[in-house]
């Protein structure tokens, strides 16, 4: 599969949340980069791996635009049938910059 494709159907599977996709997709050293600069690795332990970055959300909520940034932290379990989303934590939005 090539790359552009491979990265496509990634995307969708995070939007569908398919474990089974993302676990064929994803590497245990897999490191994601903020739009800052700043790097965020996925830390395993054994069978768990949990990822923690900056998320900058934009859209359209009730007809009023909102842009809001924050943390958080998912949580993913190796299981017999591929790496499973567990959990997942937001903040609560943080202040202007």
């Amino acid at each position: 599969m090539r790359n552009a494709a491979l990265d496509v159907e990634y995307q969708a599977a995070v939007k569908r949340n398919d474990a089974d996709a993302m676990a064929k997709i994803l590497d245990e050293r897999f490191i994601l980069v903020l739009g800052s600069g700043k790097t965020r690795t996925v830390r395993v332990f054994g069978d768990t791996a949990v990822v923690t970055a900056l998320l900058a959300l934009k859209g359209v909520s009730e007809g009023k635009p909102f842009a809001r940034r924050l943390w958080f932290s998912d949580t993913y379990v190796r299981t017999p049938g591929g790496w499973r989303y567990v959990f997942g934590q937001a903040s609560l939005p943080l202040p202007e910059s």
